[in-house]
């Protein structure tokens, strides 16, 4: 028995797409049903024998039509007129694939009968197959009936054809898969409570726990509640349903609703193809033999009124000589032949085209719609057109909830997060930081301008006063002062005292006796203008760093390429066009406007080679430049010297890069050192050249007393030099003297000093105040305490007395002069603690104790109290060991 392929239906053939597709049942091909049903003249549905016989004038009616004869289905008579001869025909013909009667002759199927069996051997030896009709027929009523009734077409089979295992249609698995949605959605409903109850108990999350084991554990809770309230609202989970399905189920979830509604519709298409299939087995029409009686009766019909009653017959009585009659026929008006629709019947291949009418025929009515039968109001194919449609329609909104996947909402790992949340913690510490430090820098600048300002008017005081250079020289010229300057204090600005302290910063000067030196001695304060730094490499391209610390190339044609390592941007601007930008990645190239093509290595730096093979490289993090001839030679250069500092302002920022952890410490610790170092060289240069007008060319540091102890004559016994910046010395007094006790004057005054005189009727040369409070590099910048280095107006003293010194004192007990040991003692406490003190009368501020007046006895107020220290357990950065021992911020 012969069983189908799924699918195996016509295309056109909609009825069996249906019952294929709502029930998996394979409806075998329409146009392969009678293929073992024909004839070997190609006759669907029967066989046939066509003889010719003897002419008779009348046909016994009761000899034409079905089942007239024994052992025929159906008999022909007709006759032809082939030239005036007349002829009789008889055609018997034997159904193919009908059921037999009792009394053995053939019989068309009752109704909801189908036929059944397979292939089977006719009586000449012919091979019959009825299998593909039989399951055509009675196939759709047994699948449609297992699927309405059972839920499931799982075993269901007619004829030899079954369903496939795997296109087992089970309206059950609906309600499984939908009960399985709301197992997901309820776990959901439930764990999400819990969740949500411990990240309640939690509470919010606490900044404190940034890159912290605790912040993980919240971030965990926090990211599983969201992504189940996410899951929730994604599954419909809460919301009320009605029953649906067949049994009768209630959704808890929108998949699971949409799931049971598709399975009603199918069952409900199902049923009307069921009523459909009904309705037509309870038809004879559903048997193919029944039109094929009915072709043959309309042949019979024609027969009967076109040929049959149109032949006559004359008969000729014999004679003496013949005495036999003879009787011939003929043809009157009216005799029709051939058969209009099938042809010549004497030719047996015509009637093939009787069977195919049949069979037309019979397709016909299932694809014809039957408005007066019930059921079949739209036909079998009909209705497996609407059943089609409709399913499809209804099945659009039942699977929209399943074309989008369960998507999670927040798939970000925990290292994700806490890489994250130490980063973010990173740049908020760096923030603060990079905010602490430019507030440092600021007070640093503003003190720095200060200090320009105070050295200028002060020595410019120092010249022109009463008792000044101007009156030491004997004359009113202070160019000497600055030999080989062009001129003197008067006109100098705090930036222009640094060049003159600083040959090469803006000249090729060299001073202070550097013989090798070609450049700034101050390397933190260059001046302001010092050039920015370039490479020229081999082909003539230029090198050099921008106002940003980005590489900058310039061609020989004038193009430029400047490349920003924190974007990864490589900006081309031709001489005379707009500028491009791209984005350089690691491993990418950028082809120049002359040729030249810019390589970002992984490494970070960037290789440009020229048309002539020569190449640069450069890195941006170090501001290193490796030049490479074409025949090879490397030469290596730094555009990172440190002239990126200039002359500092009050809207200098110095924002260190935000790579750099513990750049808050580096930076003021560099600072510092710079700044200690560069004010060292202040002092040397200073006293070089003032000390150089009196001809004692050595250290106002070093002693100049005639004796231990305290000097008598009104000085002091001084302290070694021992590299810190200790202010004061005996100005013009030759080694081994000391000079007169002139009326004691100080350069600096603590914060809040007046301009008044004080009791023995020194004035202060810098009544200005302080420079914040900052002690730096061991000067004591509370008042920019340079004592003894200018000479003030006189009261009971003459314009030539000599200017007394009022040195750093330690303590109790060394008024009036230092020891060795109390000066050292001095000096450190100096540089653990920062001292703020007020001072009146002549009260030095630069160091500790007041200095002495003459005979020893203070002349102002006694030591001072220290009224602010350096707690010893707060945290100042800038103070830290290896710095120098300075207050820089807080």
């Amino acid at each position: 028995m012969s069983t189908p392929t799924s699918q195996s239906y016509d295309a056109d053939d909609y009825w069996g797409q249906a019952v294929t597709k709502l029930t998996g049942y394979p409806m075998p091909s329409r146009k392969g049903l009678f293929t073992g049903l024909s004839s070997k003249e190609k006759s669907p549905l029967f066989r046939m024998s066509l003889d010719k016989i003897g002419v008779q004038s009348v046909v016994d009616a009761a000899k034409q039509g079905s089942l007239k004869s024994s052992g025929q289905d159906y008999d022909l008579y007709f006759y032809t007129n082939k030239n005036g001869h007349v002829e009789m025909y008889h055609a018997r013909l034997v159904f193919i694939g009908s059921f037999m009667s009792e009394n053995g002759r053939s019989r068309g199927l009752e109704a909801n009968e189908s036929l059944s069996g397979g292939k089977y051997k006719g009586k000449y030896g012919d091979d019959w197959d009825i299998g593909p009709l039989g399951q055509y027929m009675g196939g759709p009523g047994a699948a449609l009936s297992a699927l309405i009734t059972a839920k499931t077409t799982q075993g269901a089979e007619f004829n030899g054809a079954s369903v496939p295992d795997a296109n087992v249609v089970d309206l059950n698995s609906f309600q499984h898969t939908a009960q399985a949605f709301d197992r997901a959605a309820q776990f959901f409903v439930d764990q999400g409570a819990i969740l949500a109850g411990w990240e309640k108990s939690l509470g919010s999350e606490q900044s404190a726990w940034k890159g912290q084991a605790a912040g993980i554990f919240w971030q965990l809770v926090h990211q599983l509640n969201g992504n189940y309230e996410n899951y929730k609202e994604q599954l419909g989970a809460g919301a009320t349903y009605d029953a649906v399905g067949d049994p009768a189920f209630t959704p808890k979830s929108s998949h699971s609703k949409q799931l049971m509604a598709a399975q009603q519709t199918l069952l409900t298409q199902g049923k009307s193809l069921q009523t459909a299939w009904n309705a037509w087995m309870g038809r004879n029409e559903h048997d193919p033999h029944f039109f094929l009686i009915k072709v043959l009766n309309d042949i019979l019909t024609w027969l009967t009124e076109h040929n049959i009653p149109f032949i006559t017959s004359t008969t000729t009585q014999g004679n003496v000589i013949n005495p036999t009659s003879t009787t011939t026929y003929s043809t009157k008006d009216g005799f029709q032949e051939p058969h209009p629709t099938y042809g010549d019947l004497t030719d047996i291949q015509n009637w093939a085209k009787v069977g195919e009418e049949a069979v037309r025929q019979w397709n016909e009515f299932i694809d014809t719609p039957h408005p007066d039968i019930e059921g079949l109001q739209l036909g079998l194919n009909g209705t497996a057109q609407t059943v089609l449609s409709n399913l499809n329609n209804a099945w659009i909104d039942s699977t929209k909830p399943f074309e989008t996947p369960l998507t999670t909402k927040n798939t970000g790992s925990l290292t994700e997060f806490y890489t994250k949340e130490k980063t973010e913690k990173a740049k908020e510490e760096t923030d603060k930081n990079n905010k602490d430090l430019n507030t440092a820098l600021d007070n640093l600048n503003k003190g720095i301008g200060d200090m320009g300002n105070n050295v200028t008017k002060s020595l410019n005081d120092f010249g022109d006063g009463p008792g000044g250079i101007k009156d030491l020289l004997g004359n009113n010229d202070t160019k000497d002062l600055n030999p080989g300057s062009g001129s003197g204090l008067d006109d100098k600005t705090g930036k222009e005292l640094i060049d003159d302290l600083n040959p090469g910063s803006s000249d090729s000067t060299q001073g202070n006796g550097d013989t090798t030196h070609t450049g700034p001695l101050n390397p933190l304060f260059p001046g302001p203008n010092t050039p920015t730094p370039s490479v020229t490499g081999p082909d003539g391209t230029t090198v050099q760093l921008n106002k940003d610390r980005n590489p900058v190339m310039t061609f020989p044609n004038g193009d430029k390429a400047t490349y920003d390592p924190k974007t990864g941007k490589y900006t081309v601007t031709p001489k005379d066009g707009k500028p491009t930008v791209h984005d350089l990645n690691p491993g990418q190239s950028v082809t120049n406007p002359d040729g030249s093509v810019t390589r970002l290595n992984k490494d970070g730096t960037l290789t440009t080679t020229h048309k002539d093979g020569s190449k640069q490289i450069v890195d941006p993090s170090t501001g290193k430049v490796t030049s490479i001839d074409k025949n090879g030679k490397e030469t290596v250069s730094d555009l990172n010297p440190r002239t990126d500092l200039q002359w500092p302002d009050s809207k200098t920022r110095f924002t260190p890069p935000p790579t750099h952890q513990d750049l808050n410490h580096d930076v003021t610790r560099d600072l510092n050192h710079d700044l200690d170092r560069s004010l060292r060289n202040l002092d040397r240069d200073l006293r070089h050249d003032l000390n150089s007008l009196g001809g004692n060319s050595h250290s106002l540091n070093n002693s100049s007393s005639s004796g231990g102890g305290q000097n008598r004559s009104g000085g002091s016994d001084y302290e070694e030099y021992d590299s810190t910046f200790h202010p004061g010395g005996t100005l013009g007094a030759p080694p081994g003297t000391a000079a007169a006790p002139p009326p004691t004057t100080e350069l600096g005054t603590g914060p809040g000093t007046g301009t008044g005189s004080d009791q023995d009727g020194s004035t202060p040369l810098n009544p200005a105040g302080s420079m914040g409070g900052m002690g730096m590099g061991g000067m004591g910048m509370g008042g920019m305490g340079m004592g003894g280095m200018g000479a003030g107006g006189q009261a009971g003293g003459s314009s030539g007395e000599r200017v007394r010194n009022v040195l750093t004192e330690s303590g109790p007990g060394t008024r009036g002069g230092t020891s060795r040991t109390g000066g050292r003692r001095g000096a450190d406490e100096e540089r653990s603690a920062r001292r703020t003190r007020t001072a009146t009368s002549s009260t030095a501020v630069a160091g500790g104790a007041a200095g002495g007046t003459q005979g020893g006895q203070a002349t102002g107020s006694g030591e001072r109290d220290r009224v602010h220290w350096v707690a010893e357990d707060e945290d100042v950065w800038g103070a830290e060991e290896g710095g120098t021992p300075t207050v820089i911020g807080r």
